[in-house]
């Protein structure tokens, strides 16, 4: 059978094997799990991709004249490049979510304004998912019930297509042409295997603790080749309700710094204050460090809230 475009995988018991088909070839892909697969996009680095996002990506992106579209057409393939070179599964399906049901190039209005908004919602799908990844990551360390239903609807359902294969075995393969219906798929069986997700007491980051005893410090090499594990318990002495205070505040205004910026991109041009994706991460980046040398007892609590409430 020639093989489509697009993801194929295979699962057994926890594990799940993926096969991508590019326009580079075949690429088998490592072993995988679905809660390495959800930390894994909790922790990717926005940064590069962000800086290259903006200058394609601003407020006025869909009012920019046709005559400058070959410019963002070339800007956009280069940086679609780089994605696969980066990691091909995410690079594959957002190439196909772009260039699904584009108008043939008749170079007028519908043809651009098409082309455009496939460019804005196929590279701006792995911040949503990073986005959502780590809302629903920070719910489950509270102890808060999931609510797939109306919190996160947008990934209650995974599209996807069924293979069954016959050989010396039966085997059942899924496609996926999509980044969105991938990782529904993923936060969906992640949800399904019921884990323990804690927030680790000092990178903030969030883990996945390998038992089921009580554990504060993830493995994470966070300060001179020494884990979490190693440089937290002499954190200690931070006061419980100190460190509440500093990761409420990050986690109240990291939502209401992404409503801007996601009430920007709808509204599709600018407004009094709203932000860009760009302006969003520098923020965040800031938002993190702080977070984080707060919880390593490097600055105080004020210092802390004044970096991170806006």
């Amino acid at each position: 059978m020639n093989k489509k475009i697009g993801l194929y995988i295979y699962t057994e018991g926890k594990n799940i094997y993926r096969t991508v088909y590019s326009i580079r070839g075949e690429t088998i892909m490592p072993p995988t799990t679905a809660q390495e697969e959800i930390i894994s996009i909790s922790e990717l680095e926005l940064g590069g991709y962000i800086k290259a996002l903006d200058v394609m990506l601003e407020p006025c992106f869909l009012q920019t004249p046709s005559a400058a579209f070959d410019d963002i057409y070339d800007t956009f393939c280069s940086l679609l490049e780089s994605i696969e070179d980066y990691n091909i599964l995410y690079g594959t399906l957002i190439r196909i979510e772009v260039f699904k049901d584009m108008p043939a190039d008749g170079h007028n209005e519908e043809y651009y304004l098409k082309a455009k908004k496939n460019i804005l919602y196929g590279l701006t799908e792995l911040t949503d998912i990073n986005y959502t990844v780590n809302d629903i990551l920070k719910n489950l360390s509270l102890g808060k019930e999931i609510d797939m239903t109306y919190t996160y609807t947008k990934y209650n359902h995974a599209d996807c297509t069924h293979y069954f294969y016959m050989g010396k075995e039966f085997r059942e393969e899924l496609y996926f042409d999509s980044l969105h219906s991938y990782f529904s798929f993923l936060i969906m069986k992640f949800l399904s295997g019921k884990h323990r997700v804690v927030r680790c007491g000092c990178c903030g980051k969030f883990f996945i603790p390998k038992t089921k005893r009580e554990t504060l410090y993830c493995d994470r090499i966070v300060k001179n080749e020494r884990t979490c594990k190693q440089v937290g318990p002499s954190q200690k002495h931070l006061d419980t309700a100190k460190k509440n205070a500093v990761i409420e505040a990050f986690d109240r205004n990291k939502k209401k710094m992404y409503k801007r910026y996601e009430r920007t991109r709808d509204l599709l041009h600018e407004t009094e204050k709203g932000l860009t994706l760009s302006e969003y991460f520098q923020w965040l980046d800031r938002a993190e460090r702080t977070r984080s040398e707060f919880l390593k007892g490097e600055i105080s609590e004020e210092e802390a809230l004044e970096a991170i409430c806006v």
